[in-house]
């Protein structure tokens, strides 16, 4: 009877039953596809069908856990009933998630004011050295470039140029304050948790005096509690030229020189080519100085080869012989080889309730895409945090990076390995018969060897830079609901550098100049401390926090740099400066220091989560400044989740609607150098001496002015309004919309003096002011068709439109900038956008004399049949700078980023498409490769469209190349970023190899772009690449000197976790 009883009660607890029922959305009441339904405890689940249904058998008296991307995960007990339909609520962990906005942190729901929230995880999975490489495109109003150079820095404009100064954002790493810095290289990007782009006066202004062209907070990863990890990350990556120009081959060159000289009218001359009866042919050897000669010719006897080895031999009794390649050197192929791209990465990490640690290790190795140029980083990173019973918190973030780089282009210009490039003939072989490196003298041409600028820099430029970055804090809870916080970082840069000359015997200038030494040494050392007491509590519906703090900030630097020549021996061991002659010796130094002590407090109120508001005061004090000292930068925000009132519940189609608003004032005190209140004055042999005793043979050194003070100088200010919403809508899709207003007054800028007060240096003065409007826009979808398969399609936007509005200072109303050959090229104007391209509109060419005639009748100038024709804008009948205006904007007008995101399975897929759309490009080296300058090698079209798109071959042509619109190019570009496609390894395939995590991928990088564009990469920003302190680099954009282009990649990695 037992036996039966308990037999029943068994068979009862194991009885099962059929279940069905519909899992819908509680935000939009319809059926949602793929959602899986699982009973808790087994193996057993099913997903939903297209309409949300579902059946599935389950035991009596089960819990079933219910799931779908987007929406929160639930359990539900099952009953008596056969039938079970689950409503769910749509995950609100996006809006919860804790954002870093400033000293502190808020929910993402609570924010009013522009904060972009980056998603690392998608940004990590671009392979590349820096953060800028991988945001590109993917963050709505920021502006993100750079170029091929590995290591190089980048280029970072959050919602347009605010500034004929400094426009660099303010990084900040763990609470530690980075700026005047366009090279963040030092930071790994796989140690990053979160990145948050500040981009209003409402998010940003907290930051005061630094904060006026954006801020970027970044935080960096910490150990989780309960878990331990070790993480090796694995890539290599293969290098390729996306583009390559045409340039003339050897009889090619030979006919553009017989045509220019015909061009010309003068007979047709050369010592390198060789004249047989009437025609001149390519020679089969050439000897510097002589020119070019036969085969068999004494003259090219190998035994009458000598280079003088003599380091300080000055050349002396060179005969350097080479033999010509007639079937023409490519010399872009000797320049830009395939170059391997490599990275390994291992971060370890875990944590208890009493603390978590993580450390990471990494080595980057970039070699570039042009010979012997390279980049390497060596870095490591120790964050930790430690509980100290309930009340008490300390940590600290520590990241040590030690970086080279070897040959690198650096600012481009026209001495640069790659112009030189363009330029080299092709008749002449990168080595002579001797293996030494080929001279192109013979052409009478400045141009290089490119493959010896780059070998040798490789070989005798040495430097490297170490960077400690980090802070220490500690946190105490006083009550439930005030905390106090103090913090100390520094920011720590340091390094040595040589830079070895030795003679360049093949080269076209200089050659006979003795070898050189160079040494140099930087620090750079910066600390912050900062001290915060935290309010926040909630009263029923009232949430309110507040901040209040104090922050003192000291930013040093030094350095020296000291040389000479002629050392008697090349021998590396010889190379200290103690060996040059004595003669030649020279050294200098310099040394600045900048202070800024600051107070701030912050406050924000939630009713219901409905009506939000946020305020905050920032009052700074620069030692840069005398009489006005001080800035105090003000903002407010207001914010209403609309989506909360009574008259929405009806809305079905929006689960979440926040309308938001904000105006304050955010300051700027990176205007260029220290000490613009003082007058400045420099010493030297170089700078200032006189033979103020009359001896006739020797001078005294003394001082000389370079500057003026002015101590009623003032801060720069940007009143920024922003105005915007965000929704979360039915069926998967989110909207970010925002239009901005940004005012910057009080510009300053190094105004020249009258000459009556004497050569007195410039002064800074207060005198202009710039407005940059514009929208930024994002919209996601997120779509989870069933179990096995979700994607996700991100698209993000943004306009500017910039305007220089003011300009005065003595009637200096414009400023020149972007000095070539040909003039300044561009011109920043009240009234027009920053750094406009300026010369004369090109209209064609001169058909005829009497064309000329009747349009230049007061004086044609230079003006010739087949030359460019310039239109007379003034209509005075002759062409003079007064017909010269601007020719376009290198500011987009419109940037674009489509970034798609695919899951089947254990597959993944992401593509990343980036545009830049309305911005004009000035080519400068079409200047070399397609007008008459110098007997360098010149593009294909030189020769091919003369007299049609370009001037008739004219060797006195230097007419047509003058700074005109055929120059000025649309810089549009659409390019293909990245191509991922990935292979994770399931966990069961896993267990037994001890792993939690196995994913292979593969990638390609660049690999197509669509522009107009002739030059070899559109994404051309700013010459004056490597300088991110220089306070005015935004005064020539869109100037194309030959940047280093981008690269095509394709790249296999590995990710494994255990």
């Amino acid at each position: 009877m037992l036996a039966a009883f308990m037999g029943l009660l068994v068979s009862a607890s194991y009885a099962q039953k059929k279940l069905t029922g519909k899992v819908t959305g509680g935000d939009t009441g319809g059926g949602l596809s793929g959602a899986t339904i699982k009973v808790k405890g087994s193996a057993t689940a099913v997903t939903t069908g297209a309409d949300g249904s579902y059946s599935i058998t389950v035991p009596n008296n089960s819990t079933l856990q219910i799931s779908f991307v987007g929406y929160e995960e639930q359990e539900t007990k099952v009953g008596e009933s056969n039938v079970l339909n689950i409503v769910m609520q749509a995950s609100q962990s996006a809006l919860q998630t804790v954002v870093v906005t400033g000293y502190g942190s808020q929910e993402r729901r609570s924010i009013t004011g522009s904060v972009a929230v980056v998603d690392t995880k998608e940004m990590t999975k671009f392979a590349a050295s820096n953060i800028a490489d991988q945001l590109q495109g993917k963050v709505p109003g920021v502006q993100m470039s750079t170029s091929g150079d590995p290591g190089s820095a980048a280029f970072v404009r959050i919602r347009g140029i605010g500034t004929i100064n400094n426009n660099e954002p303010l990084y900040v790493i763990d609470g530690v304050p980075v700026q005047n810095e366009s090279n963040i290289n030092f930071l790994n990007p796989n140690d990053i948790e979160s990145i948050q782009v500040l981009k209003d006066a409402a998010s940003a202004s907290i930051y005061g005096s630094r904060a006026a062209n954006g801020v970027i907070v970044i935080t960096t990863k910490k150990g989780k509690s309960g878990t331990s990890k070790l993480a090796v990350d694995l890539f290599y990556g293969n290098q390729t030229p996306s583009k390559v120009p045409e340039v003339l081959n050897p009889l090619e060159f030979l006919e553009v020189q017989q045509k220019l000289a015909a061009g010309q009218g003068i007979p047709f001359t050369s010592n390198i080519y060789i004249k047989q009866g009437s025609k001149w042919v390519l020679p089969d050897y050439a000897v510097r100085g002589l020119g070019g000669f036969l085969s068999g010719d004494p003259a090219v006897d190998p035994n009458k080869y000598f280079l003088n080895s003599d380091p300080v031999g000055r050349g002396v009794g060179d005969y350097l012989i080479l033999q010509t390649n007639k079937a023409g050197t490519n010399w872009f192929n000797e320049v830009f080889k395939p170059a391997a791209m490599k990275n390994y990465q291992v971060s370890a990490s875990g944590g208890s309730e009493k603390g978590n640690y993580f450390f990471s290790g990494n080595v980057y190795d970039h070699q570039g895409i042009m010979i012997g140029n390279d980049y390497r980083r060596y870095q490591t990173r120790v964050n930790s945090n430690y509980n100290i019973g309930k009340y008490i918190r300390v940590g600290q973030n520590l990241n040590v990076a030690y970086q080279t780089t070897r040959a690198s282009l650096g600012n481009p210009n026209e001495g640069s390995p790659l112009i030189n490039t363009y330029g080299m003939p092709q008749l002449v072989p990168v080595y002579d018969i001797k293996g030494n490196y080929s001279s192109p003298a013979n052409f009478n041409s400045n141009v290089s060897n490119p493959v010896a600028q780059q070998m040798r820099s490789r070989d005798n430029n040495f430097g490297h830079s170490f960077r400690v970055t980090g802070n220490a804090f500690a946190e105490i809870d006083l009550t439930d609901f005030l905390t106090w916080k103090s913090s100390y970082g520094m920011d720590y840069n340091s390094g040595p550098g040589q830079g070895y000359g030795t003679r360049a015997y093949e080269a076209t200038e200089g050659n006979t100049n003795p070898n050189s030494l160079g040494n140099s040494y930087f620090l750079n050392r910066n600390w912050v401390t900062f001290h915060t007491l935290s309010f926040k509590k909630n009263f029923g519906d009232h949430r309110v926090t507040a901040l209040a703090g104090y922050e003192a900030k000291q930013s040093y630097y030094e350095g020296f740099n000291a040389g000479g020549s002629e050392l008697a021996f090349d021998n590396f061991n010889y190379r200290l400066l103690q060996n040059v002659n004595p003669a030649t010796y020279r050294m200098g130094s310099y040394r600045g220091e900048h202070n800024v002590v600051s107070q701030f407090f912050q406050t924000s109120y939630s009713y219901q989560d409905k009506y939000l508001f946020s305020g905050t005061v920032r009052r700074d004090g620069s030692s840069r400044f005398i009489e006005n000292k001080y800035g105090i930068f003000p903002s407010a925000s207001v914010g209403w989740r609309i989506s909360k009132e009574s008259f929405m519940d009806n809305v079905s189609f929006i689960s979440d609607l926040k309308l938001r608003a904000s105006y304050g004032i955010l300051g700027n005190n990176e205007v260029g150098g220290d000490y613009p209140g003082f007058s400045n004055f420099g010493t030297g042999v170089d700078v200032s001496n006189y033979d103020i005793n009359g001896t006739g043979n020797r001078t005294v050194t003394g001082f000389e002015q370079g500057s003026t003070g002015n101590p009623k100088l003032k801060w720069e200010t940007s009143a920024v309004t922003n105005i915007g919403f965000d929704a979360n809508l039915a069926g998967g899709w989110n909207l970010m919309l925002e239009w901005y207003k940004r005012d910057t007054r009080d510009m300053i800028y190094n105004v020249e003096l009258p000459l009556e007060l004497g050569a007195v240096g410039r002064q800074a003065q207060n005198i202009g002011s710039m407005k940059n409007t514009g929208i930024d826009f994002a919209l996601g979808y997120t779509k989870r068709v069933n179990r096995d398969f979700n994607f996700n399609v991100n698209v993000t936007g943004s306009t500017v439109k910039n305007e220089v509005v003011k300009l005065e200072a003595n009637d200096n109303s414009f400023i020149r900038s972007g000095g070539s050959r040909i003039g300044d090229i561009t011109y920043t104007k009240a009234g027009l956008p920053i750094s406009q391209f300026y010369g004369y509109v090109q209209q064609g060419l001169w058909k005829s004399d009497a064309d000329i005639a009747k349009v230049l009748f007061a004086d044609k100038g230079d003006a010739k049949v087949g030359r460019f024709r310039f239109a007379d804008l003034n209509g005075d009948g002759k062409i003079d700078n007064n017909d010269e205006t601007y020719l376009g904007s290198p500011i987009p007008t419109l940037l674009l980023g489509l970034n798609l995101t695919a899951n089947y399975k254990n597959w993944d897929f992401t593509a990343y498409i980036s545009g830049t759309y309305g911005n004009k490009l000035f080519n400068f080296v079409k200047y070399f490769s397609e007008f008459n300058a110098f007997q360098r090698s010149r593009s294909k079209a030189f020769l091919y469209e003369a007299g049609k798109t370009l001037p008739v071959l004219d060797g006195g042509d230097n007419y047509s190349s003058q700074r005109n619109s055929y120059y000025v190019e649309d810089g549009s570009f659409t390019r293909l970023r990245n191509l991922q496609v990935g292979y994770s390894f399931s966990p069961n395939q896993l267990k037994k190899l001890g792993m939690n995590r196995f994913r292979i991928y593969a990638q390609g990088q660049n690999l197509l772009t669509f522009t107009k564009y002739s030059g070899l990469d559109p994404d051309v920003t700013i010459t004056n690449i490597t300088e991110g302190y220089n306070s005015q680099r935004d005064l020539s954009l869109g100037l194309d000197n030959g940047r280093y282009p981008l690269a095509r990649s394709i790249i296999i990695g590995v990710n494994v976790e255990f």
